[in-house]
């Protein structure tokens, strides 16, 4: 009886330090999970975070890209050559529409017409070439409006 009170004392001190073995396992298991729960949030508030910055990456590079656009170039367009002057007070306007190469006259409203007309065939692919002599005989405002008017109503960089 002796022997087995003995064992059984054995058993139930061994039992007793197997739940407590179980006991701190379990508090592992649950501080784990508290800190896994933790770390969830954190990447939680990480995605978003990341989410934000991306945005605010997208908005800045389109604003950076606006101002610092690739250069207008007829590389790849199809290029309608306008040559603008006054020859006694009077405007001249000469123009070679896409594929000719030699300038002819025509009057302004003309001009227009054949800019339009190029505009809806070739669409962003239109590039204007605009050519003011050193001796036009233009002010700088004449030469500046009917040059900002052509490029931004005609040629491809100015188009949305």
């Amino acid at each position: 009886i002796k022997a087995l009170n003995l064992k059984q004392q054995e058993l139930q001190n061994l039992l007793q330090q197997k739940e407590k073995t179980i006991s701190e396992k379990e508090n592992i298991i649950l501080d784990l999970r508290t800190q896994e729960e933790k770390l969830k949030d954190q990447l939680q508030e990480l995605e978003i975070l990341k989410n934000a910055l991306q945005q605010k990456y997208s908005e800045l590079q389109e604003k950076y890209l606006k101002l610092v656009g690739p250069a207008r170039s007829p590389l790849g367009k199809v290029v309608f050559k306008i040559k603008y002057f006054k020859k006694n007070g009077k405007p001249v306007y000469l123009m070679a529409p896409v594929g000719e190469k030699k300038l002819r006259s025509v009057t302004y409203n003309e001009l227009i017409k054949a800019l339009q007309k190029a505009k809806d065939k070739y669409k962003k692919k239109l590039y204007v070439q605009i050519i003011i002599p050193s001796n036009s005989n233009l002010t700088y405002d004449e030469a500046y409006k009917f040059t900002n008017y052509i490029l931004k109503n005609f040629d491809y960089y100015y188009q949305k």
